[in-house]
């Protein structure tokens, strides 16, 4: 059993906090400094074993990027070197396995569109994604008669997107009160969930939101509707928004999903009619279609149904205002590319010393681009007023 689990009596997180605070207030002779060294200095071992290789292999990739992360440079043999022994090598301070399993599984319910996406693992190194593609078309040309020439051309190439790497980061401070009186054994792997739940689903939300300011941003395919919502503008408006991804040069993409937030898809699910029936309901062939509960692709937000036949429809109550007013966004999302690294833990003592606390968090680069900027659509205008 490794140092560190869910069922650990002691805590990643607290164990870090009780270091960093003995180590940099020079006296590491309270609070259970000793201890608390001890069982990083184990778990750094328990790392230095996985990358010599007696460790799960996707654990072990995920090591060596965080291991990258806290400035443990160098090739195989020098992270081996460098994750030996000490409290304060990275070793000591990569995430827990257990805990990047957590990440994965305490997602924010409404980050629908992040989740969704094309998502990839982040390259090891660099700032910066550059996508390539073609920009012109080449020529085709039916020869007529035998030895007459076709027509022929020379297809323009270029980078389609440069996304540059962002950093996302959650924290939480520990105060000297929960170090002094809560105490460490026991509640270790339940104060890591608790601390890793409540950063994963803010951090969730935000790269939703980046990922969707992105895709708006870029795309020609917008919809203005400013007279007053009716179920036919809004059928007519999402049918519109479709068409345009199926148009626009270059792209012709068929649209695969649809995004609303809640207040939306809720005055939607409101509309009656003459006999009072539901106008939106979910069909049979969204919800076999659905991807099963657990699988890579299977988000929270899921309505239950395909609007038009084929726009999987999702709500997800980070998509950002327009003038106020609420955007529904249509988009081909195999091309919408997302890419994310391991969470990697930090810890600091807190600059006002007088707050007597100490900072634990977990950060994250992650990247987004949607290939065919085109490949969005985004409804808005003063009809979805008042559904933000």
């Amino acid at each position: 059993m490794t140092i560190y689990s869910q069922n650990s009596r002691h805590s990643f997180f607290i164990d870090r906090a009780v270091v960093t605070m003995n180590e940099e207030q020079q006296t590491r002779d309270k609070h259970g400094y000793a201890e608390s060294r001890e069982r990083l200095e184990e778990h750094g071992r328990e790392v230095r074993n996985t990358l010599l290789g007696n460790g799960d292999r996707s654990y072990c990739l995920q090591v060596r990027e965080s291991v990258r992360s806290t400035d443990v440079k160098g090739a195989q043999e020098n992270e081996k070197r460098a994750l030996s022994t000490t409290a304060a090598s990275g070793g000591s301070f990569v995430t827990p396995q257990y805990l990047i399993d957590l990440w994965a599984k305490y997602r924010s319910p409404n980050a629908s569109f992040w989740n969704e996406s094309n998502l990839h693992p982040l390259p090891p190194y660099g700032m910066e994604i550059y996508l390539p593609g073609v920009s012109s078309t080449s020529s085709i040309s039916t020869q007529s008669t035998e030895n007459t020439g076709t027509a022929e051309s020379t297809p323009s190439g270029e980078y389609v997107a440069s996304v540059a790497v962002n950093t996302f980061a959650g924290a939480v401070p520990i105060s000297q009160q929960l170090l002094d009186r809560a105490g460490y054994d026991g509640q270790g792997g339940s104060f890591d969930q608790i601390v890793i739940g409540q950063m994963a689903s803010q951090l969730q939300a935000q790269l939703s939101i980046y990922a969707l300011t992105q895709a708006i941003a870029t795309t020609a395919n917008t919809t203005t509707n400013n007279s007053s919502l009716t179920t036919t503008l809004f059928w007519q408006n999402v049918v519109q928004a479709r068409r345009s991804l199926e148009d626009s040069q270059g792209t012709r993409l068929q649209g695969t999903h649809m995004f609303t937030t809640n207040d939306v898809s809720s005055w939607a699910f409101y509309q009656v009619d003459s006999e009072g029936r539901p106008i939106f309901v979910a069909d049979s062939g969204a919800l076999t279609s659905l991807p099963p509960v657990g699988s890579p692709v299977a988000s929270g937000g899921w309505t239950g149904l395909h609007f038009g036949g084929n726009l999987a429809w999702y709500e997800d109550d980070n998509i950002p205002t327009s003038s106020g007013n609420s955007q529904v966004v249509v988009a081909h999302m195999p091309e919408s590319y997302a890419w994310w690294g391991t969470p990697i833990s930090y810890c600091y003592v807190q600059s006002n010393a007088q707050e007597l606390s100490v900072l634990v968090g977990l950060r994250q680069y992650a990247a987004y681009a949607m290939r065919y900027p085109n490949g969005v659509a985004v409804v808005s205008g003063s009809a979805y007023s008042g559904l933000s």
